[in-house]
């Protein structure tokens, strides 16, 4: 009789298993085909910083727009106002009184955060399991990805990150960076437009 229970109770953790593993792999289907039609979009954010060591939180809002293969373009509206540029090969900061240019190739933790916005945004997760072990479940209106790095990668600048993807059309909700330092990021993705 014990044996009989033990194979019921294996039977049914193997159903449980294939069951999220076909629920993992449509999603990643669904984000992988949903992601190749879209061109760009654009919408507002919400970043939010927690400062570890200050126990502050900043609060960041304006509007994105990402060109697939080409930029990704944050322009901050408060507290105050800048844009945020990302290229293929580089980042600029653009302020009422200056333009700072960072090449991408030189800055290796810089050019490591814009390739995870880009994959991010771009809904490529594949991109990411390079360098992250990846895992999927599902919420109450999101598909939840974690993205953890592999072990012995200490030159990547996350401890993990937190991918948010609405239920119906696959489109960014939310991406959380929880930094090595303790820090955490996260932008909020709202009133999103999706152009094919």
């Amino acid at each position: 009789m014990k044996r009989f229970n033990v194979l019921l109770l294996i039977i049914a953790f193997t159903g449980i298993v294939a069951q999220a593993q076909n629920k993992s792999e449509l999603f990643f289907t669904g984000l992988a085909e949903r992601s190749a039609s879209v061109k760009s979009f654009s919408g507002d954010f919400l970043q939010k910083k927690k400062i570890r060591l200050t126990d502050r939180e900043m609060i960041s809002k304006g509007t994105v727009r990402y060109d697939k293969g080409s930029a990704i373009r944050f322009d901050y509206l408060s507290p105050r106002k800048m844009s945020v540029v990302v290229g293929k090969n580089d980042l600029k900061i653009i302020t009422p009184e200056k333009t700072t240019t960072y090449d991408l190739s030189a800055q290796k933790e810089l050019s490591a955060l814009v390739a995870v916005m880009n994959d991010c945004l771009a809904g490529n997760v594949k991109g990411l399991s390079k360098n992250c072990k990846v895992e999927y479940m599902e919420e109450n209106s999101a598909h939840v990805v974690n993205l953890y790095p592999l072990p012995g990668n200490t030159s990547y600048p996350y401890e993990s990150i937190v991918l948010l993807f609405d239920t119906t059309d696959y489109s960014i909700k939310e991406i959380v960076l929880n930094e090595r330092s303790k820090d955490i990021t996260s932008y909020q993705f709202l009133n999103l437009k999706l152009h094919e």
